[in-house]
C-alpha cells in the first residue's frame, strides 16, 4: 500500500514509541509495533468508515497476514449496539479489501484471517436497545465472537481484535479481559500493535477524531468530565492453536 508508515519491519523510527522488533514492549509480554497512518491519508467517511480501524489500518491488516488467494473475514459491534444480537462474520466489502473478487468462499475451519473489531459502548447504550434483558458485551458478542473465529479459521489462522479505546468520558476498554478470553477460546497471543490514529505534527500528536468521538468528548466537557481524546487504538495478533485448547 503505497505511502504507507509503518513499523512492521523496521524498529528504526524516529518516534521513539516503538519496541524493538522481537522484544516485548513494557507491560506487553509479545512483540509491540507501531503503525502510522499514510502521509496522505485522508479522514474516513460515513460511507467507508470500520466499525474501530481506520480504513488505511484495515487495508494494511488485510495485506499484512492473507494473500489474495485467502479467504478473509471480519465481524464488528456495530448491529449489536443497534439491537441485533446475532453475531457472524462476513467478507469484507470491496472497498475495504482489494482482493474481494479474488477470495475463495469461506468454508468452516478453512479462513487464513479473521477481523474482530469491538467498539467500547457505554452500559447505558444495550441498556437503551436491549431494554430489561440485561445484556452485556461481553457474554452477548465478545464470547460467541470468538467461538465463530474459533470455528471459522484454519489451524494457524489469524485473529485480528481491533480495540477501540473507551469512549470519551465514559467507561473503561475491558482489553485485558477480551485477551484472555481469546487464549481461552484456543487462541495463541502474537503480537500487539498500537495503530495511530492522530496526526504527527513534529513531537506532538494531533487527534483525528471521528463524528462520534468528537461528539462524546465535547459532551463530556460540557460536563466538566475529563475527557482526552483518543490518538491510538489497540490492534491483538491471535494465531488459532493446532490443538483445540478450549475446555
Amino acid at each position: 500500500m503505497p505511502n504507507t508508515r509503518v513499523s512492521c519491519s523496521s524498529p528504526n523510527i524516529s518516534t521513539g514509541a516503538v519496541a524493538r522488533r522481537g522484544r516485548p514492549a513494557k507491560g506487553i509480554d509479545v512483540p509491540a509495533t507501531l503503525w502510522l497512518p499514510p502521509a496522505d491519508t485522508v479522514p474516513d467517511t460515513v460511507l467507508v468508515e470500520p466499525a474501530v480501524l481506520p480504513a488505511w489500518a484495515l487495508r494494511h491488516a488485510i495485506d499484512q497476514y492473507a494473500t489474495p488467494g485467502e479467504t478473509v473475514l471480519a465481524a464488528d459491534t456495530r448491529g449489536f449496539y443497534a439491537g441485533d444480537r446475532h453475531v457472524a462474520f462476513h467478507p469484507l466489502p470491496a472497498h475495504h479489501d482489494p482482493h474481494h473478487a479474488d477470495r475463495p468462499a469461506p468454508r468452516r475451519g478453512a479462513v487464513r484471517l479473521a477481523v474482530l473489531q469491538l467498539e467500547t459502548v457505554p452500559q447505558g447504550a444495550l441498556d437503551v436497545a436491549y431494554p430489561g434483558e440485561r445484556v452485556d458485551r461481553v457474554t452477548h458478542f465478545v464470547r460467541p465472537a470468538l467461538r465463530e473465529a474459533a470455528d471459522a479459521l484454519s489451524p494457524g489462522g489469524v485473529l485480528a481484535i481491533a480495540l477501540a479505546p473507551a469512549e470519551p468520558g465514559h467507561g473503561a476498554q475491558h482489553g485485558p479481559l477480551v485477551l484472555h478470553l481469546a487464549h481461552e477460546s484456543g487462541f495463541a497471543y502474537q503480537q500487539h500493535i498500537t495503530v495511530l490514529t492522530g496526526d504527527l505534527d513534529g513531537e506532538r500528536i494531533i487527534p483525528r477524531l471521528t463524528d462520534a468521538q468528537a461528539r462524546a468528548v465535547n459532551a463530556a466537557r460540557r460536563d466538566h468530565v475529563p475527557a482526552l481524546a483518543p490518538t491510538h487504538l489497540d490492534l491483538a495478533i491471535f494465531t488459532r492453536v493446532k490443538e483445540d485448547t478450549r475446555a
